[in-house]
C-alpha cells in the first residue's frame, strides 16, 4: 500500500510510464535487523525475478485533522514462476524509483536516462513467513 499524493508540490503518478516499482526481502540477522546491507533483497528482490507490478485505488484515504486526505493505493506483485521461501522472520520493503527533477506526473516529459539517480528507502518492516 502506498500514498497516492506523496508531496503536493511533487506530484506522484502511479501511472507515470518511467516509475520503476520495487519489492525486496532480506532475511533476519541477529539483533532483529535485515542480515545483509544494500537496498536490493538477499532472500528476494523484483530486481532479480520476473514479474509484472499493478496498483489500484483502494477507495481508502488518510484523513488528517485539518480535512486533507491522501488517497491510498494497493500495489500488486504477480510472479512469473512462483518461489517459495523458507519458514523465518524476514523484512520487506516497497519502493518507486521516481525520474530525478521535474514532475513524477505522466504529462513531465521526462527522459528515460533521468531515472537512474534515484534515493531508495530503508527496509521497513518485519515479517514472519511460517509453513
Amino acid at each position: 500500500y502506498f500514498d497516492g499524493n506523496g508531496n503536493s508540490e511533487l506530484p506522484f503518478d502511479p501511472a507515470n510510464m518511467y516509475n520503476r516499482f520495487r519489492m525486496n526481502i532480506w532475511t533476519n540477522g541477529a539483533g532483529n535487523i535485515p542480515s545483509a546491507a544494500g537496498f536490493v533483497g538477499n532472500a528476494f528482490s523484483s530486481d532479480r525475478t520476473r514479474g509484472t507490478f499493478a496498483f489500484s485505488a483502494t477507495n481508502v484515504s488518510r484523513v488528517f485533522r485539518d480535512g486533507f486526505s491522501d488517497p491510498i493505493y494497493r500495489l500488486v506483485y504477480t510472479l512469473e514462476s512462483p518461489q517459495t521461501l523458507e519458514a523465518g522472520d524476514y523484512w520487506f520493503s516497497h519502493d518507486v524509483a521516481v525520474p530525478e527533477g521535474g514532475s513524477a506526473s505522466s504529462n513531465g516529459g521526462l527522459r528515460e536516462a533521468s531515472t537512474r539517480n534515484v534515493v531508495r528507502p530503508q527496509p521497513s518492516a518485519l515479517i514472519e513467513l511460517v509453513r
